[in-house]
């Protein structure tokens, strides 16, 4: 009797969180709705025309850790508050980091995370520490 209680509740507690990833995917879709689709080269060059690979390229990182399409996606996107991010899987944000990380070769201060809120502090302070991290590797520091 014990165990079919036990297989009831998760049963109850899936389909709980699978109604809250519903909630969260569909609330991501409504704030991008009606903007304009691009692809992640489109999204570069229009919004970030001098930096449009790195741009392009944290935006297709992005989307893997995201299960939203971010054809939408506009800079002023704030990963986290907008997109769910975190609701849709807490280990989403630190792996995103990771990522961006490992393919720019940069590290991402702890104290700066929290200042990162939207797509654009990202792909800034990325290119920053990249473009950083390469004068200082060209004066040989």
């Amino acid at each position: 009797m014990k165990w079919i209680i036990t297989i009831g509740l998760l049963g109850v507690v899936m389909l709980l969180v699978l109604l809250h990833d519903m909630f969260q995917k569909r609330s991501a879709r409504k704030h991008m709705a009606g903007r304009p689709r691009r692809s992640a080269a489109e999204f570069g060059r229009e919004f970030y025309p001098e930096r449009a690979e790195a741009a392009s390229e944290i935006r297709d990182i992005l989307a893997k850790y995201i299960p939203v399409d971010l054809a939408q996606l506009e800079p002023s996107d704030q990963p986290v508050r907008d997109l769910h991010m975190d609701d849709l899987d807490s280990m989403a944000t630190a792996e995103f980091i990771m990522t961006v990380e490992e393919r720019f070769g940069i590290v991402v201060a702890e104290a700066d995370m929290e200042k990162l809120r939207t797509f654009d502090d990202i792909v800034r302070y990325v290119i920053a520490k990249r473009d950083q991290k390469e004068m200082e590797n060209k004066r040989g520091l």
